[in-house]
C-alpha cells in the first residue's frame, strides 16, 4: 500500500497512536524543496515560517505510531515482518510525558524514515523513537531536534539492527544516559551503523552503545559526553570527538592486543577520555587552545569569524545538503595544508595505515575528493570549489550591479588582506587578494569598501551589447594549489548593458 500525505499548511492532529501492521510507505505531497531562484531548501530554514513537508503532531500526551503487525518477530521469517517507510513527512511529539516507550514511534517491525524532522519527542525510553528487540531502525537524512527522555532522547534501541545515516542530532536531552541508546542483544544481531551525521549540542551521552555498534565518519561535538559503550570494545574511524564537556569517550573496555583495529583515524581532546592506541592507527589529540581551538566565534551575523580568526569548526550551520553540520575550516596561518588535525587525516589506502575506508559521501551529499588517498574525518568533507566560474547579469544605463566574490569558494574562506603580501608579495590589498584583470571596456568596475562586492556600471548611456571584465581572488585552501600559478581563481563576468528606453532583457545565464 501507498498513502500520499498532502501538504497542509497546519500539522495533522493525532488524537490517540495510530498503529500500523501492515506493508506501506507514506508519502508526503506537495513538498517544497527549494526556492523560487531554484536554490535547494535544507530540511529546516529559519527563513521561511510555511511547512515545506507535510508535519504529524501529537494532539495530547499520546505518542503517534505503533508499528506492530502483532506476530512475535522472535522467531519470524524475515517476510513475514512488516515493512514500514515514512518519506518527505515532519513529526511533533507531545512534548511532554507522553508515554512510557517510544515519545513519537514504538516501533516493533522494520521502520524506515526519510527526509524528516522529528523534534520535542517526550518519553521515559526513546523520547522519539523506542527500537524494539527484533525490530529494525533504518534513519536517513534526518534531523532530531529537542527529543527527551531518561534514556534514548532520540533513539532507544534494545539491541542492535540500527542504520544511521547523514542525519543531525541536536537538543537532545538524557542528563545521564545516551540521546542514542543501543544496547547489546543477547544473540547475535546485525551491527548497528552510525554514519556522515552530527550530534551536537546534547544534554547526555551523544552516543551511548553496547557491543558491535559501528561510529565512522561522524562530527560528535558539545555534548555532555561524546560517545559512552558501557564497557564494550568500540568499533570507531574517521570521526571528529572532541570538546564535549565532560569526556569524549567514556567507559570504553580495555582495547585487546589482538592485531585487530578497533579506534583510529579519530580527533578528540586532550585528557578526555578517548584512546590513542598504536602509532600507525593515526588518531590526533588537540588542546582545544591556540591553533587547536576547536570552535571559531561568532561574528555579528551568526557566521565564522573571518580569517584570520582560529576556530577549526564553524557552529552548526546550513553549509548544503539537507541537515546543518560543522564546517570545518583551514586556518589563514597554516603554511602547508597538512597542519590541518581534520583535512586529509581519514583512513588512507596504502599498507601502513589501519581501519576503516571512509564512506563515499559526506553527510551533505558531496562526494568525499580522497585527496592524497585520504579522506577528511568527520561528517563533512570540504569542497574545493577550485573550478573556472562565471558570473553575469543585465544592467540598465544608471544602474549599479553587485558581485559577489565569494560564490565560487564553497567551503573554503576568503584569505585575509593581512597575510597577502606574505604570498603574492608587497601591495595593499583586501580580504580575498582580490584584484581586478582585464578591465571592463564600456564602464567601470571597483570594490565596495565596506562589503568587498565589485560594482559594476555603465558609462555610455546609448551602449547596448556586452561588457566583460574579470576578477581574481586567494582562499584558504587556493592558497596550497601545488601550481605555481594557481594559487588565485579566476572569474569572468559578462554584463549584458542596456540603454535606458530599451526593452527589457533575461538575466544572462
Amino acid at each position: 500500500e501507498v498513502i500520499a500525505l498532502l501538504l497542509s499548511p497546519t500539522p495533522y492532529l493525532v488524537n490517540a497512536p495510530l498503529t500500523i501492521n501492515l506493508n506501506i510507505t507514506i508519502n508526503g505531497v506537495g513538498v517544497i524543496t527549494a526556492r523560487s531562484d531554484g536554490t535547494a531548501y535544507a530540511l529546516e530554514d529559519s527563513t521561511s515560517t510555511l511547512p515545506f513537508r507535510p508535519i504529524l503532531k501529537a494532539n495530547s500526551t499520546n505518542s503517534l505510531f505503533i508499528i506492530d503487525n502483532g506476530i512475535d518477530n522472535t522467531a519470524l521469517a524475515t517476510n513475514a515482518i512488516t515493512n514500514v517507510t515514512f518519506n518527505d513527512i515532519d513529526f511533533i511529539g507531545c512534548e511532554q510525558n507522553c508515554t512510557n516507550k517510544g515519545g513519537i514511534f514504538l516501533n516493533k517491525e522494520n521502520l524506515t524514515i526519510n527526509n524528516s524532522v522529528i523534534h520535542k519527542g517526550n518519553a521515559n525510553y526513546g523520547g522519539a523513537i523506542y527500537n524494539q528487540a527484533n525490530a529494525t531502525l533504518i534513519i536517513n537524512d534526518a534531523v532530531f531536534r529537542a527529543n527527551e527522555a531518561i534514556d534514548g532522547a532520540a533513539i532507544f534501541a534494545e539491541e542492535n539492527n540500527v542504520l544511521i545515516k547523514k542525519s543531525l542530532f541536536t537538543q537532545g536531552k538524557a542528563p545521564n544516559n545516551g540521546i542514542i541508546t543501543i544496547n547489546t542483544a543477547s544473540t547475535a544481531k546485525t551491527t548497528s551503523i552510525i554514519e556522515n551525521s552530527t550530534l551536537s549540542g546534547n544534554e547526555g551521552a551523544a552516543i551511548s552503545g553496547g557491543k558491535d555498534v559501528l561510529i565512522s565518519n561522524n562530527t560528535i561535538v558539545n555534548n555532555t559526553i561524546g560517545v559512552r559503550l558501557n564497557n564494550n570494545t568500540p568499533l570507531i574511524y574517521n570521526n571528529i570527538i572532541a570538546g564535549n564537556s565532560q569526556a569524549d569517550c567514556d567507559m570504553f573496555a580495555t582495547i585487546p592486543s589482538d592485531g585487530k583495529v578497533y579506534f583510529a583515524n579519530n580527533l578528540s581532546t586532550v585528557s578526555k577520555g578517548c584512546p590513542i592506541g598504536a602509532s600507525n592507527h593515526n588518531n590526533i589529540v588537540i588542546t582545544n587552545t591556540g591553533n587547536e581551538t576547536l570552535f571559531a566565534a561568532l561574528d555579528s551575523n551568526n557566521r565564522c569569524v573571518a580569517p584570520p580568526a582560529i576556530g577549526l569548526l564553524c557552529p552548526l550551520a546550513e553549509n548544503g545538503g539537507l541537515t546543518k553540520t560543522h564546517k570545518p575550516r583551514l586556518l589563514a596561518n597554516y603554511t602547508q595544508l597538512s597542519e590541518s588535525p581534520i583535512v586529509n587525516k581519514g583512513f588512507y589506502d596504502i599498507v601502513a595505515n589501519q581501519g576503516l575506508i571512509c564512506s563515499s559521501t559526506d553527510q551533505r551529499g558531496f562526494a568525499r575528493e580522497n585527496s592524497e588517498n585520504r579522506c577528511d574525518i568527520g561528517a563533512v568533507e570540504i569542497q574545493t570549489g577550485l573550478k573556472a566560474y562565471k558570473q553575469g547579469d543585465d544592467v540598465v544605463f544608471g544602474q549599479i550591479k553587485r558581485f559577489n566574490i565569494s560564490e565560487n569558494i564553497f567551503d573554503a574562506e576568503l584569505f585575509p588582506a593581512s597575510l597577502c603580501s606574505n604570498l603574492l608579495g608587497a601591495g595593499e590589498y583586501r580580504d580575498g587578494c582580490a584584484r581586478l584583470v582585464d578591465l571592463p571596456k564600456h564602464g567601470v568596475a571597483s570594490f565596495d569598501a565596506q562589503t568587498g562586492e565589485i560594482l559594476y556600471s555603465t558609462t555610455n548611456p546609448s551602449f547596448h551589447g556586452f561588457d566583460t571584465f574579470s576578477y581574481n581572488i586567494v582562499t584558504t585552501l587556493s592558497r596550497f594549489s601545488d601550481a605555481a600559478n594557481d594559487k588565485t581563481l579566476r572569474t569572468d563576468v559578462r554584463v549584458v548593458s542596456e540603454p535606458p528606453a530599451s526593452l527589457a532583457s533575461k538575466t544572462l545565464d
